[in-house]
Parts: C-alpha cells; structure tokens; sequence
C-alpha cells in the first residue's frame, strides 16, 4: 500500500455507490492501467489481512459485497510499517526530515535509510530536496563526514517545522475515532510513545476541566503533540527561547498544564516554555471560553452571524443556517480576538488550500471587507 492506493481504498469504501475505474483515472490524473495496477495491489493486500476483496467487472465497475465501514475501520486500525507500506518521495521526505528532528546528535544517512527500510543511495538522491524544505524553516543540515548529519538552528525553527509536518498530515475528526491514514499513524509511531499518550491526554482534559474551557478537536490535537514533543525536547535538555513578552490571558494554564507534566515525568519547568506554550494555546481554538478572557461572547456572536451573512451573500450560498460552523467560526474570533498577531505563522494547510481554491479566496475578499466595514467602518485595503 502507498499514498495513493489508500486513498483509492478510502474512496471506494467511503462511497454509497460502486465507482470505477474511469472515474478513479480522472480523479487522480493517472491511466487506467495504473488504477488497474493500484486495485490489483489493494487485493493482495486485502488478501493477505483476510479480508474479502474487491469485485473488478468487464467494463470497469468496481464492487465491494462485504460491510465498508467495517472493512476500512479495519485495515484503517491496521498497524502499518515500513515494509507494508511504500513511501512516495514527498513522503521520504517528510519522514527523513522528522527523523532528524527528532534526533538530539548526529546520525548517519545510513540510520536514517535503515529506520525507512530504503536504500541508501535513494535517501542520497532525495537530500538537496530535504535541504530546501529545511532552509524553508530556517534551518540548516550540516554533514560531518566521520559522524554523519545534524540540524543547525534554533529551537523554536525546530518545532515550528515537526508541528508543521505532523499538523499537515493528521486527521483531528479521524484521530479521534481511534483511526486514521496509514502515513499519519507511522509518523506518528516513529516520533512517540502512543503507550503515554494517555499520560498526556488525562493532563490536557483535567486542565480543560479546571478552566472549563474545552479545545476544538483539532486544537486539542495540536496541543497533545506539541506538549508530548516538548517533554521529550526537556528531556534531551534542548530548551527553547522566547522573547520577554508578558504574560498573555492562557499563560496560568499553560503553567498548569507544564507544571502537571513536569511533575509527572520529573523534569524542570522553565519560564519560557511557559511562555512559549502560553503562546501556542492563545492560538488555539476554543468551544467555551476561559474565566479570564476579555471578549464579550454576545459581541463575537454578532460579528460571527454578520461575517456569515456577508460570505453568503458573496458566494451566493446559504452558509447562515450552518450552526456548526457558526459555532467553530465564533470560537476561531474568541481566540483570535485574545491574541496579539505580530507576523502570520507559517501555515502549510492554508498555502494549499489558497492554491486550489483561489477563486474562492478572491471572492472572499469582498465579504472580508463588507464584514470589515460593517463591524469596524472601514474598508479593507
């Protein structure tokens, strides 16, 4: 199994009625013979796992006569390693880079290729590829002949670059349903202990609890790999700089939830990873808000409802009966509204999402400076 047979498997598991073939090569840009190459290595591999496989007709119909949603549950659940699953070179890359990352020394291209269970002349020809992606962060490999390769930079470029790959290739919603992608769960793997992801979700929720303030799913995502990250960056005693900015209105339960980790895995609780987690979560997104906040939460409902109405109108689609995203949209504002941005933060979800739906962003514009020139009377520049 790769990338793109996985998604062809999600596909026809995920769907109410049979596709085929045809409608496969036009999803995925590719001939015919490769989805026919595809399908063939989805039935081994469903054969080799005991499950049922797919029905392939004359003219190209593709069925499943078994139970989807628990097939795909199933394979879905599946543990995937290195062997089952081949690596394209996007993904290489993402792996080889989180591998140095994760490292505190020195480590051979030979370690890296043999944890990826890939030759080492291919991780050779992929480097000045992974070079680029870590310039991109502002960091630096540098190659040592007798002892192999390291990362230069700063802390913080570090994690800014381990969150981004594993925020870009998670699942929040499928995460939590105790399944997800097969590459999202062997990067995962590769970076944690998936035994003490208990540890630091009883932390999280006893915080959440205490606050009664609750993350969005993907918030609470964010932060779980962010924090179960940095226990192991101060544990490896690589702690990270901020800049002396004040305490922001998440900086007590930021401490808190430090302070319970530090305790638990007897480590040293230092200010600015205080601060610095202060900062993450004064990003994050909220179901309710904390005691502290100063927003007023009718005053946010107001915009959010108005910010609806201008994107509908714009789109010409009726978004204002969408309670679940009036809900999100009026968390998003709380917390954006609690937070001081001094520079956009990288976003690797965001870049792709403008790339492919460009158009839509352009006619946003409008809606963004009517919704601007309603709440705030100006027009937006």
């Amino acid at each position: 199994m790769n990338k793109r047979t996985t998604n062809i498997f999600r596909i026809i598991m995920s769907s109410d009625s049979d596709t085929s073939i045809r409608k496969l090569a036009e999803h995925f840009n590719v001939s015919e013979r490769t989805i026919r190459n595809d399908l063939y290595d989805i039935n081994s591999f469903l054969f080799a796992n005991n499950q049922e496989k797919l029905t392939i007709c004359a003219n190209g119909a593709i069925n499943y006569f078994g139970d989807k949603e628990l097939e795909i549950k199933k394979i879905l659940q599946k543990d995937f390693d290195f062997y089952t699953y081949k690596l394209n070179r996007e993904e290489r890359k993402l792996i080889a880079s989180a591998i140095l990352l994760d490292s505190c020394k020195y480590i051979t291209i030979s370690a890296i290729a043999d944890e990826m269970l890939i030759s080492r002349q291919t991780l050779i020809n992929d480097l000045d590829e992974i070079k680029k992606y870590f310039s991109s962060f502002n960091l630096k490999i540098q190659s040592n002949s007798n002892k192999g390769l390291r990362i230069v930079g700063t802390e913080k470029n570090r994690r800014n670059m381990l969150l981004s790959i594993i925020y870009a290739n998670t699942d929040s919603a499928e995460e939590l349903q105790g399944f997800s992608n097969p590459f999202s769960k062997l990067l995962l793997s590769l970076l944690f202990d998936n035994e003490q992801k208990e540890i630091f979700e009883s932390i999280i929720k006893a915080v959440e609890k205490k606050y009664d303030t609750y993350f969005t799913d993907a918030s609470y995502q964010r932060v779980l790999y962010y924090c179960m990250f940095v226990v192991k960056r101060i544990r490896a005693e690589r702690f990270c700089e901020t800049d002396p900015i004040g305490k922001n209105v998440k900086y007590t339960m930021a401490s808190d939830i430090l302070l319970y980790l530090c305790d638990y895995f007897h480590i040293d609780c230092v200010e600015d990873e205080v601060t610095l987690l202060s900062e993450i979560l004064a990003r994050q997104y909220f179901i309710k808000s904390s005691p502290g906040d100063d927003s007023d939460p009718l005053t946010i409902q107001i915009i959010a409802s108005r910010f609806i109405s201008a994107i509908s109108d714009e789109l010409s689609m009726n978004l204002t009966t969408d309670f679940i995203f009036y809900k999100n949209l009026a968390s998003h504002m709380e917390s954006t509204m609690n937070y001081t941005f001094d520079e956009a933060d990288q976003n690797a979800p965001l870049d792709i999402l403008m790339k492919d739906y460009s158009e839509v962003f352009l006619r946003l514009q409008g809606a963004t400076s009517t919704f601007l020139t309603i709440i705030w009377g100006r027009e937006m520049r």
